[in-house]
């Protein structure tokens, strides 16, 4: 009778609401997957493999670049870069402070998450931002003592339809 009644149940358990999709979550920390993080240190070794046995691929050098985790083994995370680089770093490296890399060559930090709003700085491609806020079509930035807010669409490090 118990058999039956979990036979009769497993349809339920696994069946979704139709057009919902089930949360992928890593398998050491049971966080979301994929999910942005930045580099804690100047000084991490991205890697073929999750462990220090692989060779390493790229030694990255920038304190708070961020990066998408995409899987999770054991100490070590599988990170995407913002130019579509792939590899594990050993996860101490990582921070889970959000940062943004600016991909447009010239990009209006505005004073104010509204199309044509007053630019209060302008940041070149490749500066990373500290980000407070995402909004559907703007990132709440801060860089040094400049503060404002700068359309997703010239920034790689948050989801399209993630807001925070």
């Amino acid at each position: 009778m118990r058999a039956l009644l979990l036979l009769l149940a497993l349809p339920w358990a696994v069946s979704l609401p139709h057009g919902a999709s089930a949360q992928i979550t890593g398998k050491s920390t049971n966080l979301p997957l994929p999910r942005y993080v930045s580099l804690r240190r100047d000084d991490a070794n991205l890697r073929v493999g999750p462990g220090v046995q692989y060779p390493i691929l790229w030694r990255l050098l920038r304190t708070g670049m961020p990066a998408q985790i995409v899987d999770e083994e054991a100490e070590w995370r599988e990170v995407v870069l913002h130019d579509g680089e792939r590899g594990w770093l050993y996860h101490p490296a990582l921070s889970g402070a959000r940062t943004l890399y600016v991909t447009a060559d010239r990009a209006p930090i505005q004073r104010s998450g509204e199309s044509g709003a007053t630019a209060v700085a302008y940041a070149e491609r490749g500066v990373i931002l500290r980000v407070t806020t995402c909004e559907p079509h703007w990132c709440k930035v801060r860089k040094g003592g400049v503060t404002g807010w700068i359309s997703r669409r010239l920034v790689w490090g948050v989801d399209p339809t993630e807001t925070f």
